[in-house]
């Protein structure tokens, strides 16, 4: 019978046998196969999903446990729902940022900008897990806490163990997307009397992790090479503590009694002794009945779990040594206990931490406070959670004590077995230490602009599915907000009503990293530049704050000045404090310039520009390199409020060119008037799809811009995926049956007049016509004559439609600066308006 499942499929023990000869060439496979953290949380979350709402699933799995009589009906629901919460992609994230510190461990990053040094995470490599048989939940869990940090993972089953990890993985592998990481896993079933053969497989690993009793993790290591990293997490005695200060308030006796009954005294956690501070004998007499009256009310709560022969053998014999030391002496011990043997109280005046032989069987003790150190210090290798009642002043004291005896965890009574995702197991991250730490250092000189090495490998997030609808701004503003989003930003300004756009925090965070390592491959040194954030805060806006995130992130010097409107005071906190770096939006930074241009000649202090939210014209881009001498101006970030950074430059990138942030985003370009992909570099629009986002579906996303692939290698050495934007939908726009591109006039203008000045282009009707006028500043003074003219010559589309076709209108019309239309959310120049009657 096939008992054994390996790598994605059912092997007999025969089978397994082979296989185990030829472990090394299986380790290998799982070790090269791709690993794709951000995809896993997604299959996970997916499964999760379908343990809730997969009747067939559920009932399939649940059967396998109630079969194998390891769980009734009911507790292998609550196993099944136990799993599938630790399953949520928030709680994985949750997890694995409260145990390493980032929910992405392997992606590597810059440490100093000193110097190029990298460090990452990496798996331990192979890993055997040697499992109990009295949890059906651990091993599974166990198994994912390899998987998740990208291990190949050998669970070793013991042979009186149901098949229910491995039905379990069977179902979870059998998606499309997660049957690409089989590879990393093997359940099978290995008698622990196999010396040779456990042998063998530690030889083989770069760990071992061990569950089980002082006997079998005694002998686990044994086995086990030097050269193996063990991992034990052994049988550990908990206790209850209540202090003198709140020994007469009886409102801790249900909580304590839960907390014995709720898994029989099998967990770990489940107190053991209880011990009442500065108690007497008579007082622990009077508690011991209170708790039996308690007991009596949950009994039927709880399901009863019947103790082996020989543990009821050990039950009773310990009640017994007890009751006869109360006849030889009086006020020393007692006995308390059912009438129908489902509980005893066992009272004992010694303070002494005594093991319990369980199955709701406990130890009730007193203890002075100053004996805390003698009593439990000798066994602080076993000690594991402190059910704490006491007062709020005594608190940080008693937890303190208990930490240097060797407690790892202080619960209140009735919540000593649950946890919290990340929680410290036995004091130990479970994740941290199925890990190493790598680092890299190189003195090629092009790793100065990289802050980390991912760039250089193409990757590209993989999706169970992507709808056929595109979304439009409209559905993303009508998804509901999730419950735990924490920040909210405006959105939507640049055309018609502002919306809102929300986050988490987790999702802010993960986009600003993402911008910040942008930010160094644009050539942005926070080794030696001194940098002024002029972006516009205030009004839900995001720009400032999101900058402000983005310099510290990289722990960048900088002036959080905000588009501030007293230019001058600017200007002198830039020359006075010699920022040579400047951040901000284009139209904001002209006017600084123009503000402080003979200040800013006279101190060419400034070298570096990085914008954002609109572009710089070559034109301009020219007058500052010439007039005030900066070298250097990139694109500080490209990317939308409502899905944060989607793209940077590097120090290579043209106008307008971009590299994807691949570790967050997916890029695919539509045609302009069909939901079609794009052939070769043909213009169409950007439709963005993102797996990170907490909560909320962003999947083929049209964000209103247009643009193109860029198919040949940058010169930078990064593989991510570049694209060129040429503006906004509303920027290529169709009038009179033709498509238009505002880029298109801007070039020629530039071309012909060196017009580096704000222009607008408005449609409107005149005499059953479309109309087209074009806005240009009244200060630059040009004939309107002469722009006709060179636009009519130099836009073949344009000339056919006015004057062979005569289908449309032409107009020039020169207006003051201020009667510009902008959007009232950002203050962005609004580049296309369609004034048109449909």
């Amino acid at each position: 019978m096939s008992q054994n499942w390996w790598q994605g499929e059912w092997i007999s023990n025969e089978e397994l046998k082979n296989r185990l000869s030829l472990l090394n060439q299986y380790i290998h496979q799982g070790l090269e196969a791709s690993f794709d953290l951000a995809n896993f949380y997604h299959c996970c979350d997916r499964f999760s999903k379908e343990l809730l709402t997969n009747t067939e699933l559920r009932t399939k799995l649940s059967n396998v446990l109630i079969s194998s009589q390891e769980a009734s009906a009911s507790e292998a629901a609550g196993v099944l729902a136990g799993i599938a919460e630790f399953l949520q992609e928030t709680e994985l994230r949750k997890k694995m940022t409260r145990e390493i510190g980032t929910d992405n461990p392997f992606l590597s990053s810059r440490v100093s900008y000193d110097s190029p040094i990298f460090e990452a995470y990496n798996p331990l490599g192979f890993i055997v897990q040697i499992m109990p048989s009295n949890d059906p939940a651990l091993p599974v869990l166990s198994a994912f806490e390899g998987l998740l940090t990208g291990n190949v993972n050998l669970i070793k089953m013991s042979s009186h163990s149901s098949d229910f990890t491995a039905h379990f993985f069977d179902a979870f592998f059998a998606n499309k997307l997660t049957k690409n990481y089989k590879s990393k896993l093997m359940v099978v079933k290995i008698s622990s009397k196999d010396k040779e053969t456990l042998k063998n497989l530690f030889n083989d690993a770069d760990g071992v992790v061990a569950w089980g009793g002082e006997e079998a993790i005694t002998e686990i290591r044994n086995l086990c090479p030097p050269k193996v990293k063990l991992i034990e997490w052994g049988h550990r005695i908990s206790f209850s503590y209540v202090s003198a200060d709140k020994k007469q308030d009886d409102s801790y006796i249900a909580g304590l009694v839960k907390d014995i009954f709720i898994y029989n005294q099998q967990a770990c956690s489940s107190p053991q002794c209880v011990y009442i501070e500065n108690a007497s004998f008579e007082e622990l007499v009077v508690i011991g009945k209170k708790i039996n009256a308690q007991m009596i009310q949950q009994a039927e709560q709880y399901l009863l779990l019947n103790p082996s022969p020989m543990e009821a053998a050990e039950i009773q014999k310990t009640t017994l040594v007890v009751e006869t030391e109360k006849s030889f002496k009086k006020d020393y011990t007692e006995v308390i206990k059912d009438a129908q043997n489902r509980w005893r109280i066992l009272i004992d005046t010694r303070s002494g931490l005594r093991a319990s032989p369980l199955y709701r069987t406990i130890w009730l003790k007193p203890i002075q406070r100053e004996q805390i150190w003698e009593v439990f210090r000798p066994l602080r290798q076993y000690l594991q959670t402190v059910g704490l009642f006491c007062e709020l002043t005594e608190v940080k004291d008693l937890s303190d004590k208990f930490y240097q005896v060797g407690v790892n965890r202080v619960r209140p009574l009735g919540k000593m077995q649950e946890s919290y995702m990340g929680e410290p197991h036995d004091g130990y991250a479970a994740l941290a230490r199925y890990l190493k730490k790598v680092s890299l250092e190189s003195d090629i000189k092009a790793l100065q602009n990289y802050a980390t090495l991912d760039d250089l490998v193409k990757s590209e997030i993989k999706f169970s599915h992507l709808p056929d609808k595109i979304m439009s701004k409209v559905d993303f503003q009508n998804q509901k907000v999730p419950n735990h989003t924490e920040l909210f930003f405006k959105s939507g300004g640049s055309s018609g009503e502002p919306k809102i756009s929300y986050f988490t925090y987790h999702d802010y965070h993960l986009q600003m990293d993402a911008a910040a390592k942008g930010l160094i491959a644009a050539g942005f040194n926070p080794a030696v530049d001194k940098c002024m954030n002029l972006f516009f805060g205030g009004g839900l806006y995001g720009g400032f704050l999101s900058f402000y995130t983005i310099l510290e992130k990289i722990q960048a010097v900088q002036f959080p000045m905000s588009a501030h409107m007293d230019f001058k005071f600017v200007g002198e906190t830039i020359v006075k404090n010699k920022v040579n770096v400047l951040l901000g939006m284009p139209s904001y930074l002209m006017l600084l310039f123009e503000a402080n241009h003979e200040l800013f000649k006279a101190n060419k202090v400034i070298e570096k520009i990085y914008f954002g939210g609109e572009h710089f014209s070559e034109l301009q881009k020219k007058r500052l390199k010439d007039e005030f001498g900066i070298n250097t101006i990139f694109s500080a970030s490209y990317g939308s409020v409502d899905m944060g950074p989607l793209g940077y430059q590097c120090s290579h990138s043209e106008a307008r060119v971009h590299h994807l942030h691949q570790s967050i985003h997916f890029l695919e370009i539509y045609k302009l008037d069909k939901d079609e992909l794009v052939e070769g570099d043909d213009v169409g629009r950007l439709i963005f799809s993102t797996l990170s986002r907490e909560g909320q579906n962003l999947l083929r996303y049209d964000i209103g811009d247009v643009g193109r692939w860029i198919k040949t290698p940058c010169l930078c050495g990064r593989k991510s995926p570049r694209f060129e934007l040429l503006g906004r939908s509303g920027d290529i726009f169709r009038a009179s049956g033709c498509f238009y591109s505002f880029n298109k006039f801007q070039q020629i203008l530039a071309d012909n007049f060196k017009y580096d000045r704000e222009f607008q282009i408005k449609i409107d009707n005149e005499d059953g016509l479309d109309k087209l006028t074009l806005h240009l500043d009244k200060q630059s003074q040009l004939d309107e004559k002469q722009i006709y003219n060179a636009l009519i010559e130099n836009y073949k589309d344009l000339d056919e439609t006015v004057h062979e076709e005569k289908a449309m209108i032409l107009k020039i019309s020169f207006i003051e600066s201020t009667e510009f239309l902008r959007s009232g959310a950002s203050g962005k120049l609004m580049h296309v308006i369609d004034k048109r009657v449909r």
